[in-house]
């Protein structure tokens, strides 16, 4: 490559390191939110041997989506629980053709997801419902059949999803069991679940799933010493406190680690 090629390629490298470092400053030039986690929220991710980056990952529960246990005896849903038609319309979403007709079916098929702010819930009651699901039906699986304890799972559960962070802070005050993160709404068309025939019936409803974007977190080197000794597989109980941060763009970053 010529020199002026090479100075392009510097050019733009440094261009972009500094739209980064500017991105990162306006972030964290104020916290907006704080809350401790444990591992079960944020498990381990290695890089690889080769490399010693640590990154955590986000872990959340959507008690509107499908569940299947790992045995395969778990049925769709048959209803769209909380992220209803309703909600999706109000998150912009052109829900203006019935869900019972012929063309739904078509029209719902290709539908763009929706940026939104998702609230996640720290336990509470929610969370304690779907546990209790879960529960029940792990006492109905065939006992030779492997399961997994729902409580050692994430104890974050998403109850709401909004357009203006703002709004959703103000029905959500208490930010120590209430986090808004960024994330993306998709529509869905499902079809009713038919229980005496087990199939899915020619009638569906309007569901809508999240997805939670800023789920990769990096863990700066002043905070893996906690980390770096523990094994990737996670364990009966957490090992781990992370305090995480949300600045002005709703991205995380990690304040504190501790090990329990």
């Amino acid at each position: 490559m010529s020199r002026p090629g090479l100075l392009l390629v510097a050019a733009v490298v440094l261009v972009a390191n500094a739209f980064v470092l500017v991105r990162v400053a306006q972030n964290r030039s104020a916290t907006v939110q704080e809350m401790e986690l444990t591992e079960r929220e944020l498990s381990l991710q290695f890089a690889g041997p080769e490399n010693s980056r640590i990154g955590l990952v986000l872990n959340w529960i959507d008690a509107t989506a499908p569940w299947y246990w790992p045995w395969g005896s778990g049925q769709p849903t048959t209803q769209a629980g909380w992220l209803n038609e309703a909600k999706l319309r109000e998150l912009g979403f052109d829900v203006s053709t019935p869900a019972n007709t012929p063309e739904a079916d078509l029209k719902y098929s290709h539908v763009f997801p929706r940026d939104a702010f998702v609230v996640l819930q720290y336990e509470g009651p929610e969370w304690e419902a779907w546990i209790k699901k879960r529960e029940q039906e792990a006492e109905q699986r065939p006992s030779n059949l492997p399961g997994s304890d729902p409580r050692r799972m994430s104890h974050l559960i998403a109850i709401d999803v909004g357009r203006d962070p703002t709004a959703l802070r103000q029905r959500y005050p208490e930010k120590q069991r209430f986090l808004i993160v960024r994330g993306v709404v998709r529509l869905f068309y499902q079809k009713v679940w038919h229980e005496q025939q087990h199939r899915l019936s020619d009638k569906g409803f309007l569901r809508g799933q999240i997805e939670v974007t800023n789920r990769e977190i990096h863990v700066p080197l002043p905070h893996t010493s906690p980390l770096s000794s523990l094994p990737g597989n996670g364990s009966s109980a957490p090992r781990y406190v992370v305090t995480l941060r949300y600045g002005t763009r709703f991205e995380p970053w990690v304040a504190a680690v501790r090990r329990l």
